[in-house]
């Protein structure tokens, strides 16, 4: 005796095209939630005397739709990342420090969030 399935391929092919779009879809989204994660890392990070510098971090999507830029905008924010006796560097070291855990943590949250259905 033998025993077999059938194999819906419309049904499998359809499967298929939503797993692809979903994966772009977490893509995007992963990427978009890294980019808040190094500003919000680097904003905790960055040194503080007014406040200023540190409220100047933002997180700007631009085109193509993959490309997003992450910086801080305050007109002296290179010279103090270069040059602060005691936290020079700090974008930096929020990328070479903390970007793998914050991007396993966006892919996660993606995933989750945009999979697929």
């Amino acid at each position: 005796m033998r025993t077999y399935a059938d194999m819906p391929v419309e049904e499998m092919n359809a499967m298929l095209g939503r797993l692809q779009r979903s994966g772009r879809e977490i893509g995007r989204h992963a990427l978009l939630e890294t980019a808040i994660g190094v500003e919000s890392a680097a904003q905790f990070d960055a040194p503080v005397r007014t406040g200023f510098l540190q409220g100047s971090h933002f997180v700007e999507p631009r085109q193509p739709a993959d490309e997003i830029a992450v910086g801080a905008s305050a007109e002296y924010a290179m010279a103090v990342h270069e040059r602060h006796p005691t936290k020079s560097g700090w974008f930096a070291r929020v990328l070479r420090e903390q970007l793998k855990r914050i991007t396993e943590a966006a892919f996660r949250k993606a995933a989750r969030e945009r999979g697929p259905r």
